[in-house]
């Protein structure tokens, strides 16, 4: 069984959730933190990471990313119990958890309108992943973030938060999915980015390697489903993402932002920047 009681890891209160954050490989904590989200969007378009991290222009907020924070909430509201009381909560507890979430996540960005429907598509998920998923994980730790230093020559340190990691190793994260999103997922999981991040952490800050990495997927339709995809992660993995990771900090450094038009997030519909960046184009 894995613990984490008798490992020298160390530590710092992490000022974004008030918890404990493992320090791993030296990591200067004055240095800029580079994270998952990050990295995914400067390789899907540095452009559009410009925007958002460089000249901090806000993301609009969508009914589908308050969904989602709010279902992960009331995962959290239940594993993180669960920890200590070796006992799943009753699931209209964790119904109420994702409710308070989702309503609060609403009013806070205008939102309420969407409300009727997300409670619905939400409740279902919560019943289902409850009953299928969560009551399978024995968690050691949950919402766990992490700091990793890249080295005193890079700009950037890199951070994140594993949602799970069960008394087996295995690193959980929770994934509320659409069927196409679900089916692209089962493909992409073996190189899956963040997957990666996870591992490379686990490993710098426990010495440890994972027992295994597994998305934990509540697939949204109806009915809801659920499954939960698992994958692993080789020495070489790491190796490899470790030099992507350098190269998207290098661009990050000296200001390398281009454009991509070649992606399906570059629309007037997925893209908030789309009409700064690519409206002015002759025929769009």
């Amino acid at each position: 069984m894995t613990t984490f009681a008798n490992m020298k890891i160390q530590t710092a209160t992490d000022e974004r959730t008030g918890r404990q954050m493992w320090l791993a490989a030296s990591p200067d904590l004055a240095k800029p933190r580079l994270s998952y989200s990050q990295l995914s969007l400067y390789l899907r378009c540095p452009r559009l990471y410009q925007y958002r991290y460089i000249m901090k222009r806000k993301q609009p907020p969508t009914p589908e990313l308050a969904l989602g924070s709010a279902w992960h909430a009331g995962q959290e509201a239940n594993l993180s119990q669960k920890i200590v009381s070796g006992r799943n909560l009753p699931v209209e507890e964790v119904v109420d958890a994702f409710v308070d979430a989702l309503r609060a996540g609403l009013a806070a960005s205008g939102m309420e309108s969407s409300g009727d429907w997300l409670e619905e598509i939400g409740i279902e998920m919560t019943r289902v992943y409850h009953a299928e998923v969560a009551s399978q994980i024995e968690p050691v730790a949950v919402e766990q973030s992490f700091l990793v230093g890249l080295g005193a020559d890079y700009p950037f340190t890199l951070y994140g938060l594993i949602d799970v990691i069960d008394t087996a190793g295995t690193i959980i994260d929770h994934k509320g999915y659409s069927p196409t999103s679900y089916a692209k997922a089962q493909k992409s999981i073996r190189t899956d980015h963040q997957l990666t991040t996870y591992a490379l952490a686990y490993r710098a800050a426990t010495g440890r390697e994972e027992s295994g990495l597994a998305f934990g997927v509540a697939v949204k339709g109806s009915p809801v489903t659920t499954d939960v995809i698992r994958t692993v992660r080789t020495r070489g993995d790491i190796d490899w993402f470790l030099g992507m990771v350098e190269q998207v900090g290098l661009g990050i450094q000296v200001g390398v932002f281009p454009p991509n038009a070649d992606t399906w997030a570059c629309s007037p519909r997925w893209c908030p920047e789309w009409q700064s960046c690519m409206g002015h184009r002759v025929g769009i």
